[in-house]
């Protein structure tokens, strides 16, 4: 199975752009900052919102999720990698 994911760097570029453009969902950008550099944030789970983007639940820590507002075209571009399945 496939699930996209962010890295840092695609993530600080997402949620700087969901506060520039006022959506529902954005992080503290602490927060973001504080995250650590060599990790990927998998995506859990996806769904249209308003029509106009995605919103999208990742992980960011073992027992931490997040809701990220992201466009279309910013969550098409995220990168996949496999997932094991049992």
């Amino acid at each position: 199975m496939q699930i996209k994911y962010f890295d840092k760097s695609s993530l600080v570029t997402a949620n700087n752009e969901a506060i520039q453009e006022g959506r529902n969902r954005s992080l503290e950008t602490n927060f973001v900052a504080n995250l650590e550099d060599d990790l990927v944030f998998p995506v859990f789970m996806a769904m249209d919102h308003n029509q106009v983007e995605m919103r999208v639940g990742l992980m960011v820590g073992p027992e931490t999720k997040v809701w990220l507002d992201v466009s279309y075209e910013g969550y098409e571009s995220l990168p996949t990698i496999d997932m094991p399945t049992h």
